[in-house]
């Protein structure tokens, strides 16, 4: 039976575990009590599956969905109407919004540095900081 320990130990101790995960050992991991997760060695003699393989593996399992229809079939892969000139429009309404929503915090701070000089300017002790009266 493997090793269990709480989040918090092998938060704890991960350097310890990896080094029992590659002597060969396996070491669950529990979240208030439930295990959640699991460390065991990696199999060094499983060699890579092709993509066919794969589908088979995947397909004897259940976990592949047949398509409704094939991609020869009229309708498989919908495709709405042409509109003629639809591409430059989309691209000058993109190139419109980037060039509208360049933020401008820069322009910001030097109107704010240009306000602080103003007031010392108007300030008749020199040196000194007092804000404008309204």
């Amino acid at each position: 039976m493997p090793d269990e320990y709480s989040l918090y130990e092998a938060k704890a101790r991960l350097s310890a575990l990896v080094r029992q995960v590659r002597e060969g050992r396996s070491v669950i991991i529990t979240v208030h009590g439930v295990p959640a997760a699991e460390l065991r060695p990696i199999d060094q003699n499983v060699r890579p599956q092709t993509a066919d393989e794969r589908l088979a593996e995947l397909d004897a399992r259940g976990g592949l969905t047949p398509p409704r229809r094939s991609p020869g079939e009229v309708g498989a892969f919908p495709i709405g109407p042409k509109v003629k000139g639809g591409l430059k429009r989309f691209l000058d309404e993109r190139d419109w919004q980037s060039l509208t929503s360049i933020p401008r915090a820069s322009s910001r701070r030097r109107s704010v540095r240009r306000t602080r000089q103003r007031s010392h300017a108007d300030c008749p002790v020199s040196g000194t900081w007092r804000p404008r009266s309204t």
